[in-house]
């Protein structure tokens, strides 16, 4: 027999059932959260890792580009392309000097710059054709 003061079994489950699915619930809804932010991170992940790769390539052509340009700012290759624009080197300079009253002297002998000779083209030789059978024409 049971006392008065014990609940009785079908009373106590109606009580807790309530409890019981909002502790479900959250569990279930924190799983899900966690499920999102688990996606978003993996998701930047690989964002980062195409990125980083992406960045190697611009760090590769960067490098090859300031070697283009150092080798174009050396001697020889701007006195080739100067020469190519048809500039010749100048010899000593002369310098005009103003003093502070105005009169100006000349310093050095000015020399008028000489071009190089142009060459002569040289004829290019005609094709010659050749038969399917080998021989020359």
């Amino acid at each position: 027999m049971m006392s008065a003061s014990t609940p009785a079994a079908g009373a106590a489950t109606p009580r807790r059932l309530p409890f019981v699915l909002l502790i479900m619930g959250l569990v279930l809804g924190g799983l899900c959260a966690l499920l999102a932010l688990n996606t978003a991170a993996a998701a930047d992940e690989l964002r980062r890792h195409e990125l980083a790769a992406t960045n190697q390539d611009l760090v590769g052509q960067v490098q090859q580009l300031s070697a283009q340009v150092a080798a174009a700012q050396a001697p020889g290759a701007l006195a080739t392309a100067a020469t190519k624009l048809g500039m010749v080197p100048a010899g000593n300079p002369a310098f005009l000097v103003v003093a502070p009253n105005g009169k100006v002297s000349l310093r050095g002998t000015p020399v008028a710059a000489v071009a190089a000779p142009t060459p002569t083209p040289t004829p290019t030789p005609a094709p010659t054709t050749v038969p399917i059978d080998g021989a020359p024409r």
